[in-house]
């Protein structure tokens, strides 16, 4: 019996810590950065874009799809993605932009 006890409660530790290790996904790189985690929340908050919805506008950055602008001298508005796309994070359960990362300032 305490064999297969170890092993229910060993595999159910490691798919609580694999879990929790990809609770974001993709947007893992957000959430584990002590400077951004603020931006995410759970689930897909935190998603790439394309990079022609990614708008300067003159009240600031925006994009298409979602509500809001983020100025250049805001906070929530960062430089450098692993993958080369914008990324945007919107407040949880709405449409309202949040953290917006861009690699190349177009404005």
């Amino acid at each position: 019996m305490w064999p297969t006890v170890f092993i229910v409660c060993t595999a159910a530790a490691v798919f609580l810590i694999v879990a929790l290790a990809h609770s974001h996904g993709l947007a893992g790189w957000i959430e584990s950065n002590p400077e951004t985690n603020w931006c995410c929340s759970a689930g897909d908050d935190c998603l790439p874009q394309r990079a022609e919805n990614v708008v300067y506008t003159a009240d600031g950055w925006t994009v298409r799809g979602l509500d809001g602008t983020i100025a250049e001298t805001q906070k929530g508005l960062y430089r450098g993605t692993p993958d080369g796309r914008p990324w945007a994070c919107r407040y949880p359960g709405t449409r309202t932009l949040r953290c917006l990362f861009l690699n190349e300032i177009r404005g």
